[in-house]
């Protein structure tokens, strides 16, 4: 098997009989996943109602028998535009209606419950870096485990310590997916994959160029420099990236949030003589005013997966914008789990950059 090969998905399709052991669930903040990853290895999604009172607090009964079973609650962290009181959806109300799915699935006496987070809240807030403050990455695993919570899966959750405070923890390789797309996109391109350039914009992705050019074998990495300061504002250290010009760059990342340190890096980059200018994360989740920016920044491609809905920035980006779906990936996870097989099977024979 070469790096990109994996066991074929027709071995990961659900007997009947272990089927009826595994429920799988999806909240309503992007439930597409849920049904995704029941539909990638052969089986349904279970019948769970979920509400909104009047006053705005959260409900959920399960509509089947959970005892005994594996129960898998599939709900990323995203904030989005309405619920159907017609009230904002925030993050927390993501994080606070998984927990009364975890609550509901253990009070039902389900035999092991397993949270899937695509996207796992607050996990930048992975240490304590001042005398008073929170760690909000263990606290919203607490919130899970005091609960009902077994194990906790997530996908390239921002820094691997995250997951010290779950003892059955498992971390997906999204990089995996965008590297084969980013490879399909260079091909197509027909760029010399020894002329890439790949450049992390922050010391905080020190190893994911590394990895990329691994993965595609060849190019060259690079990592720049740069200074946060107290009110959240970035400067990067230089205003050229020498041995750029001419050569298509692809910069990556974990996340693009507001796009800050992203598109300060591709405006040096250009400003470098750099012929094509791809950006690369496993998370887009792209908060205002992040497609502002990117419409007045020049780049060829942002490749991203679906860990949260890219609907706006489908339409804001349109064929600049790349989306490769997770929910393949989760449903892989899903069925190693729920069969007692390998997680590592997922990893393509390489292991996922950490950071």
């Amino acid at each position: 098997m070469n790096s990109f090969e994996v066991p074929p998905d027709a071995e990961r399709q659900l007997s009947t009989e272990a089927a009826e052991q595994i429920v799988i669930v999806g909240g309503r903040t992007y439930p597409e996943q849920a049904q995704q990853a029941a539909e990638h290895i052969g089986t349904a999604v279970g019948d769970i109602d979920l509400m909104t009172f009047p006053n705005g607090e959260l409900y959920a009964e399960f509509g089947e028998s959970v005892r005994g079973k594996q129960v898998f609650i599939v709900q990323t962290d995203y904030r989005k535009g309405s619920s159907e009181k017609g009230g904002p959806w925030s993050i927390n109300d993501s994080v606070q209606e998984t927990v009364i799915m975890v609550d509901a699935a253990a009070r039902a006496s389900a035999k092991e419950v397993t949270v899937v987070k695509p996207y796992f809240a607050y996990s930048r807030q992975d240490r304590k870096s001042k005398g008073r403050e929170s760690v909000a990455a263990a606290a919203h695993i607490d919130q899970y485990r005091s609960v009902g919570m077994d194990r906790l899966v997530t996908v390239e959750v921002h820094s691997a310590q995250t997951g010290s405070a779950q003892q059955k923890f498992d971390d997906l390789p999204g990089a995996n997916r965008l590297a084969r797309s980013l490879r399909d996109y260079i091909n197509e391109e027909e760029v010399d994959i020894n002329d890439v350039v790949f450049v992390a914009p922050d010391g905080g992705s020190l190893r994911l160029p590394t990895f990329y050019a691994k993965k595609l074998g060849g190019g060259r990495a690079e990592v720049m420099q740069k200074t946060r300061h107290a009110d959240g504002t970035t400067d990067h250290h230089a205003s050229r990236l020498e041995g750029v010009g001419g050569r298509a760059v692809v910069l990556v990342d974990d996340m693009i949030d507001t796009a800050g340190t992203i598109v300060s890096a591709a405006e040096i980059l250009a400003h470098s003589g750099a012929e094509r200018i791809i950006m690369v994360a496993t998370h887009g989740l792209l908060s205002d005013p992040a497609l502002e920016k990117f419409a007045n920044t020049e780049f060829d491609k942002l490749i991203v997966t679906d860990t949260v809905p890219q609907n706006r920035a489908m339409e804001a980006l349109g064929d600049r914008l790349i989306v490769k779906e997770i929910g393949t990936l989760i449903g892989k996870a899903i069925f190693e789990i729920g069969t007692d097989g390998s997680i590592s099977s997922i990893f393509e024979n390489n292991e996922p950059y950490r950071r």
